[in-house]
């Protein structure tokens, strides 16, 4: 396998995505529809993401 690269910084796309994903969470503990509905969205962006790198 390859190696780790140790002084990789974290993309801003990830930090955003990341936090997408913690605020799908909190809004799906309220309102579980508008989270599966958030969850999906954020799914499709991140896949977009991974795609366009």
């Amino acid at each position: 396998m390859g190696e780790v690269n140790s002084d990789r910084r974290v993309s801003l796309r990830t930090i955003v995505l990341l936090l997408a994903g913690a605020v799908t969470v909190l809004v799906a503990e309220r309102n579980p529809q508008l989270g599966m509905a958030m969850g999906i969205a954020v799914a499709v962006v991140t896949l977009l993401d991974l795609l366009m790198e």
